[in-house]
């Protein structure tokens, strides 16, 4: 997958992270030839349509899908993941990867978006499949999160 199709999703990642909860995260690590993804706490997945067809996981850690949970919900303490707060961690993604879409259609690539599906650890299953995948580790005091990106240039 080229380089340019990439970046659109990980500044949107970096960018909605640090507006929506202040936090930065550094990327420590890319694995553009993985063959396999597999889901860890908490995956935001989310199919892609149009020019680019595929599929987007975001994977995070529990701990750090709580904090995330607790800032997009105005600072109350997040001590499980409830419906509620699993429905914060899946607009984060939505918003992700809207803002990706939005980067990419100023660089002339037309996209869509379904609404996001919230994995949990106790529906922890294998996707994608069959498709290189990009994947890259970004990191802060709070955890990780891993972007998972399977796409094709339609």
């Amino acid at each position: 997958m080229k380089e340019q199709l990439v970046k659109p999703f990980l500044k949107a990642l970096q960018d909605i992270l640090n507006q929506i909860t202040g936090m930065s995260m550094e990327i420590i690590d890319t694995n553009n030839n993985a063959d396999k993804c597999f889901t860890k706490d908490v995956a935001i997945m989310i199919g892609i349509t149009g020019q680019l067809e595929g599929q987007t996981i975001i994977n995070l850690d529990e701990t750090l899908a709580k904090v995330i949970a607790s800032n997009m919900m105005g600072g109350m303490t997040v001590t499980e993941l409830d419906e509620i707060s699993k429905s914060a961690v899946a607009e984060l993604g939505n918003m992700v990867l809207g803002n990706a879409a939005i980067q990419l259609s100023n660089e002339g690539c037309i996209i869509d978006i379904t609404p996001p599906t919230l994995v949990t650890k106790e529906v922890n299953y294998q996707v994608i499949e069959n498709q290189p995948i990009v994947s890259t580790v970004l990191q802060n005091n709070f955890g990780e999160i891993e972007m998972n990106l399977a796409l094709k240039v339609k």
